[in-house]
């Protein structure tokens, strides 16, 4: 096939303005294809990779109520439970009410043991935060965006709570950074610990926000759910629990909606694009029927013709796709870096590349393929007399 890659050169450029027109629409249309494909991963972020086995303890009425610390220790009791998180949302922001980001109050040993995936910069650093007091870990795009670095002392200010103190500020000390190489996981928070804040809070002293359960290897999570729900049921303070996957994807409610909405914008714009270059091979085509037929007098098969229509195809939308993709790769990266703070897990995986490499491939021969066969069927007189 290399001996004719000079005829298939002499058939891509022999409109070079069509060409790089049809390259540029196709180019376009995989850099687009990145950026939803990543904002669609940003909006389900962690619920693709939500623990079948972990479950998530709310307030039956109202997910603002809080549950009573008590039930941390009774439910570590009950058979089938290998670990019980919690936390609890410390409503916090940095000096200004602008500078909102999530900050949770927990048990600094029970949370990094239910989040295994969270990754320090040293194990000096983790044990500062492990060992209580005011020691907090913070999350490495918010210590980038505020400057913070280990051992600085920083005010953090709640609009939920106030303080024994007066005022509604806390001073904590930058005891560890931490990250992750697990696409699920959410570094763009601030970890303080829960006793100290309990101990000083006006008020909801004893109580925490939501509690988290992993369950031992071969538990029915759905039997445990009912099981949870109904030791509750008739407290003062009742009990919603719903699995991990279950409880992010109704806390973000709206996410079915915009990967429907992405989807679907992403299929409108392959359409446009398969009929602008099936418009553009097919008048290819109709341009060279006497040079096809030529082809055909110098001994060239059928099936030649076919695979030579079929190759141009993919290399222009192979060419130009795979450009496309890698300059939304790497416009991705860069709009992940400036939004890392808000929207955390734009990025691509290397499935996403493969699917694109998949549509590349789909389009060249969809698009293509009509053009093809009739080169294939083209007799020699009618091609030299300008018919198909």
């Amino acid at each position: 096939m290399t001996r004719f890659l000079p005829l298939i050169w002499q058939g891509l450029s022999r409109r070079k303005t069509r060409t790089l027109f049809a390259g540029a629409v196709i180019a376009l249309t995989f850099v687009l294809f990145s950026f939803l494909m990543a904002f669609d991963r940003a909006m389900s972020l962690g619920v693709d990779w939500a623990d079948a086995d972990k479950l998530v303890i709310l307030h039956r009425t109202s997910p603002v109520e809080t549950l009573p610390l008590s039930y941390v220790v009774d439910l570590q009791r009950l058979p089938g439970i290998r670990l019980v998180s919690h936390r609890t949302w410390f409503g916090g922001y940095f000096r200004e009410i602008g500078n909102q980001r999530p900050v949770w109050a927990v048990d600094p040993a029970r949370f990094l043991t239910f989040y295994p995936n969270l990754e320090f910069s040293s194990e000096s650093e983790k044990a500062a935060f492990l060992a209580g007091g005011n020691a907090i870990a913070v999350g490495a795009p918010v210590a980038r965006e505020f400057g913070w670095r280990v051992g600085d002392r920083v005010p953090l200010k709640s609009y939920i709570w106030t303080s024994t103190s007066g005022g509604n500020t806390w001073y904590f000390t930058v005891a560890a950074l931490f990250d992750s190489h697990d696409p699920g996981a959410d570094t763009a928070q601030v970890l303080i610990p829960y006793l100290p804040f309990d101990q000083t809070r006006t008020f909801g002293r004893g109580s925490v926000g939501i509690i988290e359960v992993a369950l031992s290897k071969g538990t029915d999570a759905a039997a445990m759910v009912r099981q949870i729900d109904s030791r509750y049921f008739n407290s003062a303070k009742p009990t919603r629990t719903s699995t991990l996957k279950g409880y992010l994807q109704s806390f973000s409610a709206q996410i079915g909606k915009i990967s429907s909405l992405v989807r679907g914008i992403l299929s409108v714009v392959v359409f446009t694009t398969m009929v602008l270059l099936a418009s553009n091979f097919i008048h290819s085509f109709v341009e060279r029927r006497a040079e096809l037929a030529v082809l055909k007098t110098l001994g060239f098969s059928s099936r030649r013709l076919l695979v030579l229509i079929l190759t141009e195809a993919l290399i222009l939308v192979g060419g130009f796709g795979l450009l496309g993709l890698l300059a939304g790769r790497s416009l991705v990266g860069m709009a992940a870096a400036a939004v890392a703070d808000f929207l955390p897990g734009l990025h691509l995986l290397n499935r996403d590349l493969l699917l694109g490499a998949s549509l590349m491939l789909g389009l060249a021969l969809v698009t293509a393929l009509w053009p093809a066969i009739q080169a294939a069927r083209l007799g020699i007189t009618a091609g030299l007399r300008g018919r198909i």
